[in-house]
């Protein structure tokens, strides 16, 4: 069975709910420090990554070619390989 992202987001939520968290459809670890996957079927034209994060982990926002305005945080200090390389129409970080 083939998922689209967000509901494989959820399977992995619902699989290990201790261990994650899902913000408006974000998964995030449970501390909301790491984001992990942003679903790439998600249509939105900007994002405000949360204050609390401080990584984004490897090809989180691959799929996303949608959002054009990212806002990370200053909290930010760890950025994983390709993690941005989903983010076509992106004119401003």
């Amino acid at each position: 069975m083939k998922y689209k992202h967000e509901e494989r987001i959820e399977v992995i939520r619902q699989a290990y709910s201790g261990l994650f968290q899902l913000v408006s459809g974000v998964l995030f670890d449970k501390n909301v420090t790491q984001l992990i996957q942003f679903p790439g079927g998600k249509i939105i034209d900007s994002y405000t990554i949360p204050s609390s994060v401080n990584s984004i982990l490897d090809d989180a926002f691959i799929g996303c070619s949608g959002i054009k305005f990212l806002n990370v945080p200053t909290s930010l200090d760890t950025i994983g390989s390709n993690a941005f390389n989903g983010l076509k129409g992106l004119n401003k970080i």
